[in-house]
């Protein structure tokens, strides 16, 4: 995918439900860690997918296929070229989020289910959350408080991203990490625990270790939200407290996707993860 491509790559996506990602899609192909490819049909845009190194752990994303050409094996090229492209960056572990519809081709490609994501949707705006309204001590006693980050918080993001995905993800996080995008959280004695962070098309990838910092991030960017908008995250399976403690708040699940991953298992802390980027990078 050249930058030439993109609208007429969103306009295929657009057409077959999958929503605007023109913000997404001109990201990537400026970002020097991402690797977007279309598949063409009589020199026509007829497919994507995207390759993202996050260090020893490689995202396949956004492999789609205009639904008149499905059956063709079109879908299984496109893989094929993002494995391929993250094979050759040295990702020892492949992982992405597999619809129904795409999973019987990962599954022939080698990939195993890992665990569902539960996708939630809430209401927005001032008026809405409960868990940011005050201040709940964290699990130490001492009160936390949420901030503007700040240029000298990124190698604690960085660190405390690293925990919770086993990736590496720092080009990411700098490439969407300012006061006015992200936010930390920060125990009394300065020390930055968790983040949320806002990337261009929307995303929010959340990471907190602790069950009472997810909370307070995840509700605070709903409150965050213009009224009368839907606010969306997405929490692995495993994070079943968290996940009824917000159903508790007014989220209800929406749909569910399938991490599925190819490769060398990936030591990660799943129930630090709050939100994502997106379902392409993880």
């Amino acid at each position: 995918m050249t930058f030439d491509d993109v609208d007429v790559a969103t306009d295929v996506l657009v057409g077959g439900g999958w929503g605007n990602r023109r913000a997404f899609f001109k990201f990537a192909v400026e970002h020097a860690r991402c690797w977007p490819l279309v598949a063409e049909v009589d020199d026509g845009i007829v497919g994507t997918g995207i390759a993202t190194a996050n260090g020893p752990v490689g995202w396949v994303g956004m492999i789609f296929v205009d639904e008149g050409l499905r059956g063709r094996g079109i879908g299984t090229i496109l893989t094929q070229a993002v494995i391929e492209r993250l094979e050759t960056e040295g990702c020892a572990t492949l992982a992405l989020l597999a619809s129904p519809l795409g999973r019987p081709i990962y599954e022939r490609l080698g990939f195993r289910p890992d665990m569902d994501y539960r996708l939630l949707v809430a209401p927005g705006g001032p008026s809405a959350g409960s868990a940011a309204s005050g201040e709940p001590p964290a699990p130490d006693g001492e009160p936390s408080r949420i901030r503007p980050f700040a240029a000298e918080d990124l190698a604690a993001i960085v660190a405390i991203d690293r925990l919770a995905t086993g990736e590496d993800r720092a080009h990411l996080l700098r490439a969407v990490a300012t006061p006015t995008t992200t936010t930390v959280i920060v125990r009394a004695d300065g020390a930055v625990v968790g983040f949320d962070a806002r990337a261009p098309w929307g995303g929010h990838p959340t990471i907190a270790p602790e069950l009472v910092d997810g909370l307070r991030l995840v509700e605070a960017r709903r409150t965050r939200a213009v009224a009368g908008t839907d606010v969306r995250t997405a929490l692995p399976e495993i994070q079943r407290v968290g996940a009824t403690t917000l159903e508790n708040f007014g989220w209800r699940e929406e749909r569910r996707l399938t991490r599925m991953i190819r490769g060398a298992p990936v030591v990660w802390r799943p129930t630090a993860i709050w939100g994502q980027f997106n379902f392409a990078i993880g």
